[in-house]
């Protein structure tokens, strides 16, 4: 793999970014100046994006999404169109765990009472009520084991839950943030 990885543009979208890396679609919002905030327009834009997906063979689609915001807009899938195609990622670290790599609220010793949402959820109804194949994993052992049928073809729509822990979490993610700036330094 190369040093920097180059995305080619897809397709130009006014609120979205929609890039491609070998068979690796990436959708991003790109409404920076009011911190990346849907519109109407934005959910459209990756409708499109999706669909575009969708249609090519050679493109895989990922979607990574915390717990809270997946719980808040699982009505996302409520819609009309077969997504053979679409794996969804859902990290659940059982509540707002983002908060805790994000500067400003990691550093508020009111972090676990007004920033993290405690809940004890799972995902497996989630992926009944949209009939999406259910993965949930909670150990690197079994992750491994998911994942090569999680990506297969004939699996067809798939959501996969990785159980964390919101702590552990937090200090992977500021290693890979140390990592990363290494390599681009």
């Amino acid at each position: 793999m190369p040093d920097q990885i180059t995305w080619t543009p897809i397709k130009e979208f006014k609120e979205i970014l929609f890039t491609q890396f070998g068979g690796i679609a990436k959708i991003s919002i790109n409404r920076p100046q009011v911190h990346n905030a849907f519109t109407p327009l934005t959910v459209q834009e990756m409708i499109e994006a999706m669909r575009l997906c969708q249609d090519r063979t050679d493109i895989g689609v990922i979607i990574l999404t915390g717990d809270v915001a997946f719980f808040y807009d699982r009505n996302a899938f409520w819609h009309n169109y077969a997504l053979p195609n679409l794996r969804v990622v859902l990290f659940n670290n059982h509540g707002g765990g983002i908060f805790r790599i994000i500067d400003g609220p990691r550093q508020q010793p009111e972090l676990e009472e007004f920033f993290e949402t405690r809940q004890a959820l799972t995902a497996e109804n989630t992926a009944k009520d949209f009939n999406l194949r259910y993965f949930p994993v909670s150990s690197f052992e079994e992750l491994e084991a998911a994942l090569p049928v999680f990506f297969a073809a004939e699996t067809g729509a798939a959501l996969l839950e990785v159980f964390t822990d919101s702590k552990t979490n937090a200090a992977f993610f500021e290693e890979y943030r140390a990592a990363v700036k290494a390599a681009f330094a």
